[in-house]
């Protein structure tokens, strides 16, 4: 049975996984910057959603970082800007 800890590390992996396409892509001009943008904002919210998990903060399948960082501060958590 997975842990909240196995789940965030899955999660930070994930995210590690778009930044690897973000450092890549950023010098290649042929890359389209929403592309890129796409790459950032998954990881941003993988991130969050590591922090939440880690805390043991149930959330709903979604990909907005509003609502993730509504989340964490309903929680007393911190989500630097």
């Amino acid at each position: 049975m997975a842990t909240s800890l196995d789940f965030a590390a899955e999660l930070i992996a994930a995210a590690d996984r778009d930044l690897v396409v973000l450092r890549k892509g950023v010098p290649d001009p042929e890359i389209p910057i929403e592309v890129l943008g796409f790459h950032c904002q998954q990881a941003v919210e993988k991130c969050i959603k590591a922090v939440l998990a880690i805390h043991q903060i149930e959330f709903r399948k979604i990909h907005d970082i509003r609502t993730l960082t509504d989340l964490a501060g309903d929680a007393g958590l911190v989500v630097p800007l």
